[in-house]
Formats: structure tokens, sequence, C-alpha cells
């Protein structure tokens, strides 16, 4: 039922959608400089520096660290 509802509504998978979402919050705690790279992967709920890391690439083609500079 909620996989069939998000994807009717967003045309993304949950898990898709929800990947989105955390890059993006990422991004803008990143923008603020207030944050290290571990401290945002952690409170957007990834798992782990490392698989945060390939995330934020796939999605914004850069590292996380590179938003920082």
């Amino acid at each position: 039922l909620l996989y069939n509802k998000v994807k009717a509504l967003t045309g993304e998978t949950p898990q898709h959608f929800l990947t989105t979402y955390r890059m993006n919050r990422a991004m803008e705690m990143l923008k603020t400089r207030k944050y290290t790279v571990s401290e945002v992967c952690y409170m957007v709920g990834a798992s782990s520096p490392a698989n945060f890391s390939k995330a934020f690439r796939k999605q914004f083609g850069m590292a996380p660290s590179s938003v920082l500079m």
C-alpha cells in the first residue's frame, strides 16, 4: 500500500524518494558550513560515511567534502 501510494504520487519508489530527500537535505546542511561531512552523514540517517559519500556523489556528481571548500 505505501509503496503504491508513494509511487503514484512521486513516480519514484519509496526508497529512491527518501534517498533523494536525504541527499538534498544533506546538501543544504553542508552549504551552511556548520557541520562536518560525518555529522551530516548521521544527521540524515546514513548508515556510514562511505555509503553516504557514494549516494551523495551519485546524486550530485561531487564528493560531499567538495561542498565545504
